[in-house]
């Protein structure tokens, strides 16, 4: 679930549904099955061929269903959070800014996704099943939100005291081994 939404999110910057993970879960299950000869790949999704008769491999996966519960999907947008923390985490660190959709308007960032799946599960009742991983979970995305919060406001102070391609000035600093060091 993490991986795939994850996913979705880089190409999309939007969360993937629950009903739109089924049919790409089925495409990965049948993938697995048939042998890199008896896939046709389109963009990356692998499909059945058409002409093709039907194989054993074919009959096996219309018997095979691999599904998922509402909190196998949700414990993914859980751990997809983390990977926004890192992605964010990466791109500030390689552009200097954070990640967004419109990087000419900033309009959305990735700081006002993670609010956004924040509040969603802040809102949510507590499972009635293993409440102690709902909780761990939850626990986990706020720290994950916090960082990205606090990763998006030092980039504006930051960003606003030094002016761009600005680095430090070294020569001024003791080299190690000199006696003054």
């Amino acid at each position: 679930m993490e991986a795939l939404t994850f996913c979705h999110y880089l190409k999309t910057q939007t969360l993937i549904s629950c009903d739109q993970l089924i049919p790409l879960v089925d495409n990965l299950t049948w993938q697995g099955l048939a042998g890199e000869d008896e896939v046709m790949v389109d963009s990356g999704i692998a499909e059945m061929p058409v002409s093709a008769p039907e194989s054993a491999i074919e009959k096996e996966a219309k018997d095979l269903v691999i599904g998922f519960t509402d909190d196998e999907y949700l414990y993914g947008v859980f751990d997809l959070t983390g990977e926004m923390m890192r992605f964010a985490t990466t791109t500030s660190a390689l552009t200097g800014k954070m990640a967004s959709s419109d990087a000419v308007n900033n309009s959305r960032d990735i700081v006002q996704d993670m609010h956004d799946l924040g509040s969603f599960f802040e809102m949510l009742p507590p499972r009635t099943g293993n409440r102690g991983a709902w909780e761990k979970k939850l626990a986990v995305m706020r720290q994950s939100v916090q960082k990205v919060e606090k990763l998006g406001y030092d980039l504006k102070v930051r960003g606003s005291e030094r002016p761009k391609g600005w680095v430090p000035d070294l020569s001024t600093i003791d080299q190690p081994g000199s006696p003054e060091a």
